[in-house]
């Protein structure tokens, strides 16, 4: 009887613990962006002797319900850095910039 009482007790606090494990992981779902280059992902120009590669500029950020900004979730190097020369291009991604 002992055994039965024991065996019944650990397949209810089992059960529990896999249902406990099961609704901690849906509280912490995970967000996966893929960026897949695509045949016109990036383009060359040729300026006189000197090709320049140009890729798009991307910016990804969270929002609340009522669109007020929370974070930036990525943003390529060029626009964080400003890397075009110690100039700011905000018109590169201009709803991130303002936000």
């Amino acid at each position: 009887m002992r055994n039965k009482n024991l065996l019944s007790l650990l397949v209810v606090v089992l059960i529990i613990v896999i249902h406990c494990i099961g609704v901690s992981a849906n509280n912490h779902r995970k967000i996966v962006i893929n960026i897949k280059a695509g045949d016109n992902y990036s383009h060359q120009h040729k300026i006189g002797l000197i090709k320049i590669h140009i890729t798009p500029q991307m910016a990804i950020w969270l929002e609340d319900e009522t669109g007020k900004y929370v974070d930036t979730i990525f943003v390529t190097e060029k626009s964080a850095k400003s890397s075009w020369g110690n100039v700011r291009r905000p018109e590169a991604l201009p709803i991130w910039s303002h936000k």
